[in-house]
C-alpha cells in the first residue's frame, strides 16, 4: 500500500509539472513583466562552476513589496508554454524583494531563460493579488548556446 501511494504521488507530481503549476499556485505564462534580472558566474574552473541568477524586484519601483517568489526555466524556444524543471540541486535564497537562484556545477544544458514570479498585494487592505515576473537570460558569451531543435 505504501509503495502504491508513493507511485501515485509521483504520478500526480509529474502531471502537475506537465501542466506547469508552480509553487504558490502560479502558472508559467501568468503575470505582468516588470524587467530582466541578471546572473553572476562564480568560478570558471571545471570543478567549481556555479551561477547565481538574481531577480531584484526593488529595481522595479512601480510596485510595493513582492512576496512568494518562485522560479521556473522556460523551454529552449523561450516559451512559457512548456516550462522545464530546473536541473541539479539548485538553492534559492530570498530576502525581501530579491531572490537568488544558485545552480552548482552548471553546464550548457542549464543555459536558457529563467523566470521568477512574485505576488504584489493590491487593493483595499491589500486583499487583492497581482502576479509580476522578471526574466533572467542565462546565455554566457563563453559558451555557444544552440537549442536542440536542429
Amino acid at each position: 500500500m505504501l509503495r502504491l501511494l508513493s507511485v501515485a504521488s509521483l504520478f500526480l507530481l509529474a502531471s502537475a509539472v506537465r501542466r506547469g503549476v508552480l509553487d504558490f499556485g502560479y502558472e508559467p505564462c501568468e503575470g505582468r513583466y516588470v524587467g530582466n534580472g541578471y546572473y553572476n558566474l562564480a568560478g570558471e574552473r571545471s570543478y567549481n562552476r556555479q551561477v547565481e541568477l538574481v531577480c531584484d524586484f526593488r529595481r522595479s519601483r512601480s510596485y510595493g513589496r513582492v512576496t512568494d517568489i518562485a522560479w521556473i526555466k522556460l523551454d529552449d524556444y523561450g516559451s512559457c508554454r512548456r516550462a522545464e524543471a530546473i536541473r541539479g540541486r539548485p538553492t534559492v535564497i530570498t530576502r525581501r524583494d530579491k531572490s537568488v537562484l544558485t545552480i552548482p556545477l552548471h553546464d550548457s544544458r542549464d543555459h536558457g531563460v529563467y523566470r521568477c514570479f512574485g505576488t504584489v498585494r493590491s487593493g483595499y487592505n491589500r486583499i487583492g493579488r497581482r502576479v509580476v515576473y522578471m526574466d533572467v537570460p542565462f546565455l554566457p558569451r563563453s559558451y555557444r548556446y544552440a537549442p536542440d531543435f536542429y
